[in-house]
């Protein structure tokens, strides 16, 4: 997942822009990867993630419902929650890729509570269906606190933030957006460690699927999918 020179041909989101996804700046994967790409897609608020940036552990963006209504499946886990579900950060547990342009995400949503550690928030008989990620407290009575992979300014979570053990489903993957706002955001920006992703995963009592390095997200994606430029 190395980056080498920029690619500029005419008409080329470089032409408009200093800044360019990771993926974008690497000519082999450039090349692989740009008939897939969502990038042209017109969108408002947050930028669409590309399914070769996901894997489990990152934290995406479900919109609110009206915005996806269209991506839901009557009777699903899904459609039965309260709007007041979405428009929330959510982890990914779970990518059941399909072909370079499909996916099913299975994730657990996220809250702030209003940027409220979960001491504030929640009476102590709640704070067993929450686990926190950094910059929030640690959890009130077991002390766990999940971290990611970068805490760099931009990279890390903007408020306390909270992973609810209890909001899992399962949805198409062109359902969500980046978390992070802005042009400079990808799939992989916000990502748990494994020692953390493996915390939850265990905490959930689930079996996810195989683990890949971010650094190689890229390069198991080509090679799923048997991609050639």
């Amino acid at each position: 997942m190395s980056q080498s020179t920029t690619n500029e041909t005419p008409g080329h989101a470089a032409n408009h822009d200093t800044w360019l996804p990771a993926w974008q700046r690497n000519d082999k994967f450039y090349k692989i990867f740009a008939p897939y790409s969502r990038a042209k897609e017109s969108i408002s608020g947050r930028p669409l993630p590309e399914l070769w940036d996901i894997n489990n552990g990152c934290i995406l963006w479900l919109p609110a419902r009206a915005e996806i209504k269209d991506k839901i499946i009557p009777g699903t886990e899904i459609d039965r929650k309260k709007d007041g579900f979405f428009d929330h950060p959510v982890v990914v547990l779970k990518v059941a890729l399909r072909s370079p342009t499909s996916a099913l995400l299975t994730c657990a949503q996220m809250t702030s509570f209003g940027n409220r550690n979960l001491r504030q928030a929640k009476s102590d008989s709640d704070w067993r269906y929450y686990l926190p990620i950094t910059p929030s407290a640690p959890h009130p009575d077991t002390g766990i606190l999940l971290d990611l992979e970068n805490e760099k300014e931009k990279r890390s979570m903007s408020e306390n933030s909270h992973i609810c053990l209890e909001g899992i489903f399962t949805l198409d993957f062109t359902a969500f957006r980046c978390y992070a706002e802005g042009q400079r955001a990808d799939g992989y920006r916000q990502r748990l460690t494994k020692v953390s992703f493996d915390q939850l995963a265990q905490r959930l009592g689930i079996e996810p699927g195989i683990w890949i390095k971010t650094d190689t997200l890229w390069e198991h994606f080509e090679d799923y999918f048997e991609l050639e430029t």
